[in-house]
């Protein structure tokens, strides 16, 4: 079937434009033993009345939930939407424009850079900013190798499995061995993601193993280390001393004190909401040890929109990258403990950083705790103020730091 688009510059401008398609998701009620399919509109030139077109199904009746089958269709509606979107935007007149809208739907030879920018074009939506720009990098590496060696990537099944095997063996030489897992990571993801979309017929990462790494640990502090760090910084840096103290004390993470506004901060119901690791609206206790810090910096004169924490000194107006305002401050306190006299003195590593502050604060207050309390009691608390949200994830947390030491057993060695 071939139609004419309906041509809207000679539409006169007292006549309101008229959408040129329309597409709705026919779902039979509900009822997922039957049929559902996707009923497409488009509008006629020379009539400008809508057209029905062909049903489309997209494999969307193998799917056995009505969830599945909503989710899936609206992943095709989207790829309608924006093919015949840009073809309105390109051309005038476009002859068989359904046949080129279910060619792309039932395509299967995309090239790899058509795969990846597809599969960012689904990811974006619900992906933050540092997700994609990893992915991002990733793709960009492997493209570079891909080209190096001349492999035909203009249909991205042409990409074997051995490629990926020399690629990763590469990323292993050049960087480390968990870059190179994370690197198999992302690829890992986005071959899953082409198989479940039937641009490939298989994830041919899978079955490839990991290879063995070396655990980086954020190294914990004593409880005197803690204390003098903290102690000696005040005197250096307010604001840098302060930053720590909501790690510490309030085991916010790094990056998480990048994102805090004085528009988050609450000082009359002691509250700070902001995005953390695990939900968009995270709320703390604001704590005497931290009250009593933001009453002097009289917090409530400052624009809402201002960062708490910024290279300023106090807050202001701070605009990057949250990566790029993390590394800030964790430069800035590297070079003050590697300076410093009192704190060189401490006997510090590399592993001893920012993070390190989170580990350490949680562990002395369980510690504190179980001076007095049972384990599970301990645990209960800890849950409220660490913001971990089960159990069991606390409990594999307390184990990774050590938290809990037994008494002493010298006497069971008595024969």
């Amino acid at each position: 079937m071939s139609l004419k688009l309906f041509n809207f510059k000679k539409v006169p401008l007292t006549v309101p434009l008229m959408k040129p398609y329309t597409i709705k998701i026919y779902d039979a009620k509900g009822d997922v033993s039957k049929d559902w399919y996707i009923r497409w509109f488009l509008r006629d030139k020379e009539s400008g009345k809508l057209v029905r077109q062909t049903n489309i199904k997209a494999g969307c009746n193998r799917l056995k939930t009505a969830n599945e089958r909503y989710t899936h269709l609206r992943k095709i509606i989207m790829l309608m939407e924006y093919k015949l979107n840009k073809v309105l935007n390109e051309k005038e007149e476009v002859k068989k424009i359904d046949e080129s809208i279910l060619d792309e739907l039932h395509k299967t030879n995309y090239s790899l850079e058509e795969a990846f920018n597809y599969f960012i074009s689904i990811k974006t939506s619900s992906w933050s900013n540092v997700t994609l720009r990893d992915y991002k990098s990733v793709y960009k590496i492997f493209s570079t190798f891909l080209e190096k060696n001349k492999v035909d990537t203009s249909n991205v099944n042409n990409i074997t499995r051995k490629y990926i095997i020399v690629f990763l063996n590469e990323r292993h030489k050049e960087t480390s061995a968990r870059t190179r897992n994370n690197n198999q990571i992302n690829l890992k993801a986005f071959w899953e993601f082409l198989k479940n979309e039937e641009i490939c017929n298989k994830n041919i990462l899978d079955g490839i193993p990991k290879v063995k790494t070396t655990a980086q640990t954020h190294k914990i502090y004593t409880p005197e280390q803690f204390d003098s760090i903290i102690s000696e910084i005040e005197k250096i840096d307010n604001q840098l001393a302060l930053y720590i103290k909501f790690v510490a004390y309030l085991f916010v993470r790094p990056v998480e004190n990048c994102r805090i506004l004085i528009g988050n901060i609450d000082m009359k119901h002691r509250t700070i909401v902001y995005k953390s690791k695990t939900k968009d609206q995270k709320v703390k206790y604001i704590i005497d040890l931290i009250y009593k810090d933001l009453e002097k910096i009289h917090i409530n004169k400052y624009d809402k929109d201002f960062n708490l924490f910024t290279p300023d000194g106090k807050p202001s107006l701070w605009i990057g990258k949250e990566e790029s305002k993390r590394q800030y401050f964790t430069e800035l306190y590297k070079d003050i403990i590697k300076s410093n006299p009192k704190l060189i003195s401490l006997g510090l590593t590399d592993n001893h950083d920012m993070y390190s502050f989170r580990h350490t604060g949680i562990m002395i207050l369980y510690r504190s705790y179980r001076k007095t309390l049972s384990p599970f009691e301990t645990k209960s608390k800890l849950m409220l103020i660490t913001g971990h949200t089960t159990m069991s994830a606390l409990e594999k947390y307390l184990r990774t730091i050590d938290a809990e030491l037994p008494e002493d057993y010298s006497k069971k060695f008595n024969i």
